[in-house]
C-alpha cells in the first residue's frame, strides 16, 4: 500500500512538473510572438515606446539605432512574418533562456512621405536565437542573433583557439 501511494505521489509530481514546463514554454513562445508583432509595428511607425512591454533595454537601444538609420534615409520597413516555427528552448539559468526559431519574412522599404516602395519586395528565411530574460516577472527579449551567425562565430573562435594552441606548441618545441 505504501509503495502504491509513493508511486502515485511521484506520478502526480511528474505530471505537475511537466505541465508547468509546457506552460512556461507557451509563455516563452508567446513572448517571442509578441516581440515580433510589436517590432513590425515599431519599424512601421517608429514608436519605440511600444518595445517597453516586450524587450529589455539593450535590445531597445539596438532597435532605436536601426530606426534612426531608416529615418535619416527617409524610409520605413514594411514587413510581414509569413511563417514562424519554434525549435528548441535552452535554459541558461533561472532568469535566462534561448528560444530558437525558423522564420520566413516578406519585406520592403517604403518612403516615409509618399508610402511608395523604395526597393523591391523581398522574401527571406532566417534561423534565429532569441535570448529572453525574466524581469519583473515577465519574459523580455534581451538579444536577438542569427543562428547561422552564431555558428560562424563559434567556428571562428574555435579556429582562432586552435591557431593559438599550435603557436604555443611551436614555441614550446623551440624552447626544448
Amino acid at each position: 500500500m505504501r509503495k502504491s501511494i509513493f508511486l502515485f505521489a511521484i506520478l502526480i509530481f511528474t505530471f505537475c512538473v511537466d505541465k508547468q514546463e509546457k506552460y512556461e514554454e507557451k509563455i516563452l513562445k508567446n513572448s517571442v510572438r509578441k516581440y515580433l508583432a510589436t517590432l513590425v509595428d515599431v519599424y512601421r511607425d517608429f514608436n519605440i515606446e511600444r518595445l517597453d512591454e516586450v524587450c529589455a533595454e539593450e535590445e531597445k537601444k539596438r532597435i532605436d539605432v536601426l530606426i534612426l538609420t531608416m529615418r535619416t534615409e527617409n524610409k520605413f520597413l514594411d514587413a510581414k512574418l509569413k511563417e514562424l516555427t519554434f525549435g528548441g528552448i535552452k535554459r541558461k539559468d533561472d532568469n535566462t533562456v534561448e528560444v530558437f526559431t525558423e522564420e520566413k519574412w516578406e519585406f520592403r522599404h517604403l518612403d516615409i512621405k509618399t508610402k511608395s516602395a523604395v526597393d523591391l519586395l523581398k522574401t527571406e528565411e532566417y534561423k534565429m536565437i532569441y535570448t529572453l530574460v525574466k524581469q519583473g516577472g515577465k519574459w523580455l527579449v534581451d538579444y536577438v542573433d542569427f543562428a547561422d551567425a552564431v555558428a560562424e562565430k563559434r567556428r571562428n573562435y574555435k579556429k582562432e583557439y586552435e591557431e593559438i594552441i599550435k603557436s604555443m606548441e611551436k614555441q614550446n618545441k623551440k624552447r626544448e
